[in-house]
């Protein structure tokens, strides 16, 4: 498997680990090595097998662990949002209001509902406690 890089980002210790073989602008390394040292979440693997006519995609998605239905409590005061882009109307809250979770738009921001006003808004994830 062949990826394109340039030659001083494997030159550190944990991709050292992955046995990938560097020349010039080509650095070859297995599937599996690859999943373990890269650190990344997302990634796209183009494999050719020496002109043999095989070559294969493969795109791994991050998947985001659900969290709907939950009730969180805002660990300070915070600002929710009209917009799912974190933009729009803002609606500030206090600390320790009580939110349950309606849907995970992506990693970083939910669509919450306010407990105590039935408000429908959207927050970034790192405003929970």
């Amino acid at each position: 498997m062949t990826h394109t890089y340039t030659v001083g980002k494997f030159n550190t210790a944990s991709r050292k680990k992955a046995n990938a073989k560097v020349s010039k602008n080509t650095v070859t390394v297995s599937k599996s090595n690859f999943k373990k040292y890269a650190n990344v979440k997302k990634y796209f693997i183009f494999s050719n097998d020496k002109g043999q006519g095989n070559t294969k995609k493969i795109v791994k998605k991050t998947k985001i662990k659900s969290t709907v239905g939950k009730k969180k409590t805002l660990k300070s005061n915070c600002l929710l949002y009209s917009k799912k882009n974190l933009k729009g109307k803002k609606y500030t809250y206090k600390k320790n209001t009580k939110v349950k979770i309606l849907k995970n738009i992506n990693k970083n921001v939910d669509y919450v509902q306010v407990i105590a006003t039935k408000r429908k808004a959207y927050i970034n994830v790192k405003n929970y406690k």
